[in-house]
């Protein structure tokens, strides 16, 4: 999806999130920030039918609120609203991100909202939400976590 090179080149963070909409199908959001000021950030809502195609809707606007800390210091806003082109709106509200918090990425349970005219309305549903920043990969903590993985019982 990014072509050739590493991600890191071209982007600086991203919030993603899923729901599981049951017969409905499911719905994932994806929030990128460029690496470069100059692009912009954008985003986009996938409405995923089962046994159909996926049908994206356009992020207008993004409003963050509630700024937190993970454990290892990231910050990320915790409740996410997005306004979709031609109408709707996805609201996202992470839960506790023990569940995976490095330096870099913040992830966990995640209760979403959303209201797509003529097509999915559901209020508090439960899903995923995750915030990464790659400037965090290269942080001193998560290189000396990722360095001890090689002498983890699991790998060979």
């Amino acid at each position: 999806m990014w072509g050739e090179g590493l991600l890191s080149d071209v982007l600086d963070s991203w919030y993603f999130g899923r729901i599981d909409l049951g017969s409905k199908g499911a719905l994932v959001y994806v929030w990128l920030t460029p690496k470069s000021r100059k692009g912009k950030p954008y985003g986009r809502v996938f409405r995923i039918p089962l046994g159909g195609l996926a049908a994206s809707h356009d992020i207008i606007s993004f409003t963050g609120a509630e700024l937190r800390t993970g454990s290892f210091g990231l910050e990320y806003y915790s409740d996410l609203r997005f306004t979709l082109a031609g109408g709707g709106a996805v609201q996202s509200i992470f839960g506790n991100p023990a569940v995976e918090d490095w330096p870099f990425q913040v992830a966990g349970p995640a209760v979403i909202s959303v209201d797509i005219p003529g097509d999915v309305s559901v209020t508090g549903q439960p899903g995923l939400g995750e915030y990464l920043q790659q400037e965090g990969i290269d942080s001193e903590a998560y290189q000396l976590m990722f360095s001890a993985l090689h002498d983890m019982p699991w790998n060979p």
